[in-house]
């Protein structure tokens, strides 16, 4: 006989694994709080002229951002990434926190980037923006940025493809599909409406499926 007030068994399962889900999701939750506030006092020290405490908020962000300029420039991305990155710490008084400090960052990145294409741009034809330019842009030692994200066999016809895409085409597919970023923070960073972006990056994955065939929207299925 069950003593009153007892659980059942199997009521007293459920109940358990309820609470460690509460104390799971809360634990994450302190986690995170704490993370945050040691990002605080980290970019606090930065500002005050700590390069380490800069460097410890940039590493985990410093491979996307070089990949993200590879694959919108080509050849010299990891001399523009350390540029960014440099000029980042050089301004950080000027950050004023409405944005995650990586956002901020790529932008810096995707300004200069967009400065070398206009000098590059300057010594030859502009490209159509209904199709994929007959050239990529000038690649360098190749890098290999989508090795670790697409298939090896594919990675290569990707990344020529991307490189072929019109400017601000690429920059959008690069942003949502490469970066993973939403339309709001890939607003931050290239200083276009999030509709403008969203009808770009679509642009851009319909040039790439034209030349690719469907498997694009097997790399990428948002």
């Amino acid at each position: 006989m069950r003593q009153r007030g007892a659980i059942p068994a199997g009521e007293g399962w459920g109940l358990l694994r309820l609470l460690t889900t509460v104390c799971v999701a809360k634990a994450r939750r302190v986690t995170c709080i704490i993370h945050r506030v040691e990002e605080v006092e980290r970019l606090a020290k930065a500002k005050a002229g700590d390069r380490a405490a800069f460097e410890s908020l940039v590493l985990p962000h410093r491979e996307g951002i070089r990949r993200f300029v590879e694959l919108m420039i080509g050849g010299e991305a990891e001399d523009v990434a350390q540029e960014a990155i440099a000029r980042a710490f050089d301004h950080l008084s000027e950050f004023d926190g409405r944005s995650k400090l990586s956002t901020w960052i790529y932008g810096i990145a995707l300004n200069i980037a967009r400065n070398l294409l206009r000098a590059r741009a300057r010594h030859a034809g502009a490209a159509s923006p209904s199709v994929l330019n007959a050239q990529p842009a000038p690649r360098g030692r190749r890098q290999g940025v989508l090795s670790s994200i697409l298939r090896h066999e594919m990675a290569d016809r990707m990344q020529d493809a991307i490189a072929r895409l019109p400017d601000d085409l690429r920059e959008a597919f690069v942003l949502r599909y490469v970066e993973g970023m939403e339309y709001e923070e890939m607003s931050r960073i290239a200083g276009v409406a999030p509709g403008t972006l969203r009808v770009r990056s679509h642009r851009a994955r319909n040039l790439l499926k034209e030349e690719l065939g469907p498997v694009v929207d097997t790399m990428w299925n948002k």
